[in-house]
């Protein structure tokens, strides 16, 4: 059974981990979520655009290229705000660390979606607490989602 350990802060014991990045793409208030194809790691569960960074990428660079590769559109890089990195130790069979980079991305227009089938079999725009329903990413899914949740309450505070 895979378990995860999750920390706001970074130490030694994350040199050597795969470093991401995940997109929170929203368009009045709902939130892209992607299903996983069932043949991928996670298969059949939901997350947001997002994935590893290729070799000098930035995590913003990585970001716009998931983002792009994944759903089928560009981002506004001048519009994209970091939310929070975590730190994802996973126990399991499949024993890793992770660094994620939490970003927003707010889109201006409704764009069209162009999910690539050998990635994702669905896409669906939706609320955080709608988010928090659906069986996410377990490495931290459920976590991210209230981080961005939370992150949404105080920008719309400020």
């Amino acid at each position: 059974m895979e378990k995860f350990i999750l920390s706001d802060t970074h130490s030694e014991f994350f040199e050597n981990a795969i470093v991401c990045s995940g997109g929170y793409c929203t368009f009045k208030g709902k939130l892209l979520l992607l299903k996983r194809h069932s043949q991928k790691l996670f298969g059949n569960l939901w997350g947001v655009p997002g994935g590893k960074l290729e070799p000098g990428e930035t995590p913003e660079d990585g970001l716009i290229r998931e983002v792009y590769e994944e759903a089928g559109f560009m981002v506004d890089r001048t519009l994209i705000e970091p939310i929070h990195t975590l730190y994802i130790h996973s126990t399991g069979i499949l024993s890793h660390r992770v660094i994620y980079h939490m970003f927003y991305c707010p889109l201006l227009e409704l764009p069209e979606l162009n999910v690539h089938l050998d990635e994702h079999s669905e896409a669906q725009w939706v609320t955080p607490a709608e988010g928090l329903e659906l069986e996410l990413v377990t490495a931290g899914g459920i976590e991210a989602i209230q981080i961005y949740r939370d992150f949404l309450i105080r920008r719309n505070a400020s």
